[in-house]
């Protein structure tokens, strides 16, 4: 009879996946008591919650119990969330109705964008567009944050490390650079990815630098780079190399052996 339960993006798949795990033979699974169900700490998924829900709306489970959640785990509580009476919803966007900077673009045209919640009271986000201070609708950059629940413990940390670049301070208030990318649309949050530099896929994290050098060091190349690519929702890590005058097939054997190790 639970009523509320939190977790992330990925663990929708893994719920399903060992679903024969976790059911035992002939024991009944009643959701219907659950009214929230909130997804948040990484990149939320349609195919995920798609999915999860076809699996298990024959237990009970209501489509409107999902909810959005986005903040700064490691040192703030929420601070956008999917309204009790709002629907968890994924917008397609197309890339020539908003305005991306420079450094920044789509891979495609269109792109489905997960809805993280609406703008708290007496909280403000702001877009980072390009160095300018931005408050306006559709306009891409890194989500900038002030927010009652930063933690005074995180922000006093902060504050003595000199030439500090994660605050900035924005019409006498103090705003916390998130290294997230998004847009603001309707006082809604939509979350397109990561400006950090730490990856986090499937709730792993993984330093893109490290890996560089490891592949550097161990084949002599010091053009790879490492990215991470959404194809059909499914993030995953890549290597990519120009491979102008190089023996390719080698390259790929020697790369699969030390990304094993």
């Amino acid at each position: 009879k639970n009523s509320h339960a939190f977790l992330p993006n990925f663990a929708l798949d893994h719920i399903i996946n060992n679903l024969n795990l976790i059911k035992k033979d002939n024991e009944i699974i009643d959701l219907t008591s659950l009214e929230i169900l909130g997804i948040g700490g990484e990149f939320i998924t349609e195919k995920s919650v798609l999915n999860f829900y076809n699996n298990f709306n024959k237990y009970g489970l209501k489509y409107s119990a999902f909810k959005s959640v986005y903040g700064m785990s490691e040192n703030s509580g929420i601070i956008t969330t999917t309204d009790y009476l709002e629907t968890l919803n994924f917008q397609k966007i197309n890339k020539n109705n908003l305005f991306i900077p420079k450094n920044y673009d789509f891979t495609k045209n269109e792109t489905t964008v997960a809805n993280v919640g609406s703008i708290f009271e007496n909280e403000s986000i702001l877009i980072d567009f390009n160095g300018d201070i931005v408050d306006k609708e559709l306009y891409v950059g890194e989500i900038i944050i002030s927010t009652n629940s930063l933690a005074d413990g995180y922000l006093n940390d902060l504050y003595e490390r000199k030439n500090n670049d994660d605050f900035i301070k924005y019409n006498n208030m103090n705003y916390f650079k998130t290294g997230d990318l998004g847009f603001l649309y309707k006082n809604h949050v939509y979350l397109l990815g990561r400006k950090k530099d730490i990856i986090i896929i499937r709730g792993k994290n993984f330093s893109p630098y490290v890996l560089e050098n490891v592949i550097s060091n161990n084949i002599n190349i010091d053009d790879a780079k490492v990215v991470v690519s959404s194809i059909s929702d499914d993030d995953n890590l890549y290597v990519l190399i120009d491979t102008h005058h190089r023996d390719v097939e080698n390259i790929k054997k020697k790369l699969k052996n030390i990304m094993k190790d």
